[in-house]
C-alpha cells in the first residue's frame, strides 16, 4: 500500500535469499528459491508466478511488498527498531545488523514481528508526511470525526467517481490529535519490466494508496494529505466538514502563515526563552521580491553555528536591503530540539501566505508550536 510508485523487481533482487524464501513460503506460493538461481532470475520467476494468481491471492502479496518498500529506507528501519524497543520486543540485533541492506531489514521485521510491522507502516507514513493543508475548524464535539467514518468513506469514494474505488478508514491513536488513514483503491495498473531480453507487463491489478486526515484538538485545525493536487485537497476537506460533520465548508478559513514578523530582526523575533526543549534557532535563508520590478533576491547563510538572526541581519545590511521595497516570499529556519536526551535538527521552509513542510515527528511538533509563539502561524480560532 505504497504512497508512491515502487519497482518490485529491483526490491526483490535486494532481498537476502533466505528471507525471501521464507516470504514466498509464508504467502503460500510454491517456487524454487535459493542461491543457485541469480537474484534477477529469481525475481522474474516470482513475478511471473504472482501474475498467474487470482486477485484474491495476489492482492495481499502486492500490498505486503508495497508496505515493505515503504519501510525499507534508513528512517523506516530506524522507526521499526524504535517501536520494537519501546514495546520491549526481543529483537535479534546481531542477525538484523548482519543483513545486507535495509530492504532485507524491513522484510525481516515483516516476517518476525507482523503485528508491529503492520501497525508501524501507517504510523510511520503519517509522521513523515509533509505539505499538509489545513483549515481552522473549531469543534465542540470531536467524537463525530470517529463515529461517522462510514459516511466519510462514502464521501471519499465520490472524490474518485471515475475509478469507482473501495475505501476503508482506520484510526491511529495520538494524544494530541485525531488521526484517520483512508485506504483508497486506485485505478488499474501493471508493472513494466524485463523478462530476459523482452519487455513485458505483468497482470493488471488495483493498488491501494493512502490519504491522511488529522484534527489537532488544541489548535482546532483540520489537516489533510491526499494525492491529486489542490482539487483533491479541497474535496477531502469538504468530505470531512460537510459529509462527515454536516457543516458548511465555506464558513471556515484556511490556515495562514505570515513571514512579516521577519521584516524587523531587532529584537530577535524568533525568541525561544522559556522553551526547555529548544537548544537554538537559526534563520538560514530568506527569499525576497522587489516591489519595484518583481525581481527576486535570495539571501543564504552558509555553515554557521551562531544562533538567532545575527548572521541574517549582517547580510541584509551588507546587501543594503530596505524592507520598504521588498516582500518576503519564503524563509528557511533551523531549530535544534532535544527529544529523549538526543539532539534533533529540524530545518523547515515556510512560504508566506502558503504553508510549511514540517512533518509530525516529535521534533516537528515542537516547531509547530513555535510558529504560533512567533506569530508566523496567524490562524485565528
Amino acid at each position: 500500500m505504497a504512497t508512491g510508485s515502487f519497482d518490485p523487481r529491483s526490491m526483490i533482487v535486494k532481498f537476502e535469499p533466505e528471507l525471501f524464501e521464507e516470504f514466498v513460503v509464508q504467502q503460500g506460493l510454491e517456487m524454487e528459491t535459493g542461491k543457485k538461481e541469480k537474484a534477477e532470475e529469481q525475481a522474474d520467476s516470482f513475478l511471473r508466478l504472482l501474475e498467474q494468481q487470482d486477485d484474491r491471492t495476489a492482492a495481499p502479496i502486492w500490498a505486503a511488498l508495497n508496505d515493505i518498500s515503504d519501510l525499507s529506507g534508513r528512517s523506516g528501519v530506524e522507526y521499526l527498531r524504535n517501536v520494537a524497543d519501546g514495546l520491549k520486543k526481543d529483537v535479534d540485533q546481531e542477525a538484523l545488523n548482519k543483513l545486507p541492506n535495509n530492504h532485507s531489514r524491513s522484510l525481516w521485521f515483516y516476517l518476525n514481528f507482523p503485528e508491529l510491522f503492520n501497525q508501524s507502516v501507517s504510523e510511520f507514513l503519517l509522521d513523515n508526511q509533509t505539505s499538509w493543508k489545513s483549515v481552522v475548524l473549531p469543534l465542540d464535539d470531536i467524537s463525530q470525526l470517529t463515529s461517522q467514518t462510514r459516511q466519510l468513506e462514502e464521501a471519499i469514494k465520490k472524490i474518485y467517481t471515475n475509478i469507482d474505488p473501495r475505501c476503508k478508514i482506520i484510526e491511529l491513536k495520538r494524544a494530541d490529535r485525531i488521526c484517520l488513514v483512508a485506504y483508497i483503491e486506485d485505478q488499474f495498473t501493471n508493472h513494466l519490466g524485463f523478462q530476459g531480453n523482452e519487455v513485458k507487463t505483468n497482470k493488471a491489478f488495483r493498488p491501494v494508496f493512502r490519504a491522511f486526515i488529522q484534527y489537532w484538538i488544541d489548535e482546532k485545525k483540520l489537516e489533510v494529505k491526499i494525492k491529486g493536487g489542490q482539487p483533491k485537497v479541497e474535496a477531502l476537506h469538504r468530505a470531512v466538514i460537510e459529509d462527515c460533520l454536516g457543516l458548511n465548508y465555506g464558513d471556515f478559513e484556511k490556515s495562514s502563515y505570515s513571514l512579516d514578523v521577519l521584516r524587523e530582526l531587532d529584537p530577535n523575533p524568533l525568541n525561544v526563552v522559556g522553551e526547555p526543549l529548544v537548544k537554538f534557532v537559526q534563520l538560514k535563508f530568506m527569499s525576497l521580491r522587489s516591489r519595484a520590478d518583481g525581481g527576486r533576491v535570495d539571501l543564504t547563510i552558509g555553515p554557521s553555528e551562531k544562533p538567532g538572526v545575527e548572521d541574517m541581519k549582517n547580510l541584509l545590511k551588507y546587501r543594503n536591503i530596505n524592507f520598504d521595497y521588498f516582500d518576503i516570499l519564503q524563509a528557511r529556519i533551523r531549530v535544534m530540539v532535544e527529544i529523549g536526551n538526543k539532539d534533533r535538527s529540524v530545518t523547515t521552509v515556510i512560504g508566506h501566505q502558503k504553508g510549511h513542510d514540517l512533518r509530525c515527528r516529535d521534533q516537528d511538533l515542537v516547531v509547530r508550536k513555535l510558529f504560533a509563539r512567533w506569530s508566523i502561524d496567524t490562524s485565528k480560532v
